[in-house]
């Protein structure tokens, strides 16, 4: 979520409330670029942001057999709570309608090396869930990724990339209705790759208590109970961080569970825990905030008075306001390592996307200007993260004889990228043909 200059700072920043060896372990996860990277950077984003509202202690000794993530103190509350990051990474597994998307991809990518323009288009059909027959998830029909090539990548669907390359110009069908797969994919020509598919909603909760999110309370509760006694007047909380999980950011329909029902059933159920904060990455909801910019958010609910969960929801609101803005959400950062797992692991963060262009400047990615001097990216790379127009304007500039007048750093806080600013004068001897000054004395200059 936050850019890495940003959780290195974090990190740099840790002594307060995390030993050397605690600071190493964070250091080894994050360095792996997968989901035990998100689900450490939002464990240091919590703990960073309440040792900026009180005193914070990492892994407290309560006297039990579990060490739990954080106890918190301040004049107004105390607490200790576990973090646990929630996803959709089972659904998902369940239900492999992305694989499908990307091995269209690649079979597109072969047409296009052949010649052949155009993309797929894809619908999955599935079975709603039914909690009156004990069927709690909606379920796709598809089949595990290593059974596509059975099933539905099968000796019709050559036919059908056959009749593609036949016909390259028209619209092709392809449908597969059995009890294993049932998928419409269509071939339309023009746009290179796979540009669109539906299917329905599987990661939704149709029950209250038998979701993920729900599973993940009830685990960190059993948690908690064995890490020991609390301190008088301690509460004990659940700290839900997104890692790409749709239920808690749903709006509930006909046939699901809101967050809110979820987060009253646990609670009523439990005589442990005291309250369940959930923190994600929004965008901003003012009149005056820029638009796409991000901001982290926690909502609580509590089994304790409304004034107490509006308290502990500022409290925590406040604190997260402290830190660096997040520059990507949750489901974002997870794509992000997807991508990054089949590149070069030294090119790490991506490059600045808002520059500018000026009558006499041009602002373009500082890091993307020096990785393709040092020869860490190509040309093709290189044009991929700096604007074509502004290129193209550099070299508008030079052809017509300008020069560099000055070269500057446009610092970027929070981002992972800051911009190069070259900016130009009108004539340069050493990029274009000499010109004759103006006739006649300069001022100041004497005749003798």
């Amino acid at each position: 979520m936050l850019s890495r200059r940003s959780i290195q700072n974090l990190l740099d920043e840790s002594g307060h409330y995390l030993t050397r060896s605690q600071c190493e372990s964070f250091g080894v996860k994050l360095n792996r670029a997968n989901r035990d990277a998100l689900e450490a950077e939002w464990e240091l984003i919590v703990l960073a942001a309440l040792n900026r509202a009180g005193e914070v202690e990492h892994e407290p000794n309560l006297g039990g057999s579990t060490r739990l993530d954080v106890r918190f103190r301040s004049p107004d509350v105390r607490f200790v709570a576990d973090v646990r990051t929630v996803s959709d990474e089972t659904y998902d597994r369940e239900n492999p309608i992305h694989e499908l998307g990307r091995e269209l991809s690649r079979f597109a990518e072969k047409l296009h090396e052949e010649g052949i323009e155009g993309g797929f288009d894809f619908r999955v059909n599935g079975v709603n869930a039914t909690p009156s027959k004990g069927e709690y998830k909606t379920r796709l029909i598809i089949p595990d990724t290593q059974k596509f090539r059975h099933f539905i990548f099968d000796d019709c669907f050559a036919d059908f990339l056959a009749s593609i390359r036949r016909q390259p110009g028209q619209a092709h069908h392809h449908n597969v209705n059995t009890l294993e797969a049932s998928v419409s994919i269509v071939f339309n020509p023009g746009t290179l790759g796979m540009r669109h598919y539906t299917y329905p909603s599987y990661n939704l909760p149709h029950d209250a208590m038998r979701n993920v999110v729900y599973g993940a309370l009830e685990r960190k509760s059993k948690q908690i109970k064995r890490a020991g006694n609390r301190e008088p007047g301690e509460y004990a909380g659940i700290i839900l961080c997104d890692g790409a999980c749709a239920q808690l950011r749903f709006v509930a329909s006909f046939g699901t569970v809101s967050l809110d029902q979820i987060m009253a059933t646990f609670l009523r159920g439990s005589q442990t825990v005291d309250f369940v904060c959930v923190v994600d990455v929004r965008e901003e909801d003012s009149l005056w905030s820029s638009s796409g910019m991000l901001q982290f958010q926690a909502r609580v609910w509590s089994r304790h008075p409304a004034a107490f969960d509006q308290a502990l929801e500022d409290l925590f609101n406040e604190a997260l306001q402290k830190l660096a803005k997040p520059v990507r959400t949750a489901i974002n950062t997870v794509s992000h390592f997807e991508w990054a797992a089949g590149c070069n692991q030294h090119l790490y963060a991506t490059y600045k996307r808002d520059t500018w262009m000026k009558c006499d400047s041009v602002e373009i990615s500082l890091r993307a200007a020096v990785n393709y001097l040092a020869g860490r990216i190509d040309r093709t790379e290189f044009e991929r993260a700096v604007h074509p127009d502004w290129l193209a304007d550099m070299r508008r500039r030079l052809d017509r004889g300008s020069g560099v007048a000055d070269v500057s750093i446009a610092s970027a806080v929070g981002e992972d990228d800051d911009g190069l600013v070259i900016t130009f004068r009108e004539h340069d001897a050493a990029n274009a043909s000499f010109r004759t000054p103006s006739s006649g004395p300069k001022p100041g200059d004497t005749e003798g």
